[in-house]
């Protein structure tokens, strides 16, 4: 894929999520997968990239002295 390629699809991702999520559609869609994996925690039906998200999820936390509450 070239550059002006993937500027455009790029562009083109932002645009729909802007669409879909508004214009903070970043932390919108964060949010959305946060809750998703939360919920899915409880259940502890997780998938391995579920599992690698919650787990440097909490590492940061760690890190930057936020333990999860």
């Amino acid at each position: 894929m070239n550059t002006e390629k993937m500027i455009r699809y790029y562009s083109k991702v932002v645009a729909d999520n802007r669409k879909a999520y508004g214009e903070d559609w970043r932390t919108a869609k964060y949010q959305g997968v946060l809750d998703r994996i939360l919920e899915l925690e409880d259940k502890q039906d997780l998938t391995a990239e579920e599992e690698l998200f919650m787990r440097c999820r909490e590492t940061m936390a760690e890190a930057f002295g936020k333990g999860e509450q």
